[in-house]
């Protein structure tokens, strides 16, 4: 059975420093995006840095389910900033405590196509 692990501010802001530089596990064109081999030893690679630099000692699992957790929030958070309030206001800005952390993941959803009903 898994363990559940309480992320502290100060571990959040070291593993989105870690995944900033291993833009195989966030960014779909990198060559390795797809290399599950490759994706796991960096996650491994991760996990043994937050280890040995902040002493934080997190399962493999635990980790990617945060980053999974980070990525969709911030995806929902930078949608938001793309709507305006129709009273010229211009772009909103997020206030999430992470949003301008995880702003190098601004690239992946720009200029992404929505389909809906509207012509």
């Amino acid at each position: 059975m898994a363990t559940h692990h309480v992320w502290e501010h100060n571990h959040v802001l070291h593993l989105i420093v870690l995944l900033e530089t291993r833009v195989a596990l966030w960014k779909a064109g990198d060559t390795n995006h797809s290399k599950r081999d490759v994706i796991d030893k960096i996650w491994h690679e991760i996990q043994q840095k937050l280890k040995s630099e902040i002493d934080c000692d997190i399962p493999v699992e635990a980790i990617r389910q945060k980053w999974k957790n980070l990525r969709e929030q911030f995806r929902k958070e930078f949608a938001k900033t793309k709507t305006t309030t129709g009273q010229g206001a211009g772009q909103n800005k997020s206030k999430w405590l992470y949003y301008e952390d995880l702003s190098f993941l601004g690239s992946q959803y720009e200029g992404r196509q929505t389909t809906g009903n509207y012509p």
